[in-house]
């Protein structure tokens, strides 16, 4: 079976460069932007293991996570509460991507996490 825009196949152990994290606000889920043998191409993060891509933060006051940067709240996730830790995938100004309970993806306001 052959998937339309595969540009290669990568097996297990290949060391690729991640160039950017990309939240997929439809699923709530993340894609990585790569870099590796010379092209760039992405790649859902179910199939990397990030080597100290991710800082873990800590919520300091209840907030509201949101799907995009125009405060649409993310559906899969009511919110969180002071002292949720979070995986800190990226920031993108004053918002922080963040990954919740290890499935969930949306955004923060860089006020509400401490790392």
């Amino acid at each position: 079976m052959t998937l339309p825009n595969v540009k290669a196949r990568l097996t297990n152990g290949t060391i690729v460069t991640v160039l950017e994290a990309i939240a997929n606000q439809t699923y709530g889920d993340v894609w990585y932007k790569i870099f590796v043998n010379g092209s760039e191409g992405y790649v859902h993060s179910d199939y990397i293991v990030p080597s100290g891509l991710y800082r873990i933060g800590t919520i300091v006051s209840e907030t509201k996570v949101y799907a995009d940067h125009g405060f649409t709240p993310l559906q899969k996730c009511s919110g969180l509460i002071e002292g949720n830790q979070v995986q800190i995938i990226g920031q993108e100004g004053e918002w922080m991507l963040i990954r919740i309970a290890g499935k969930y993806v949306g955004y923060v306001l860089t006020e509400a996490i401490i790392e």
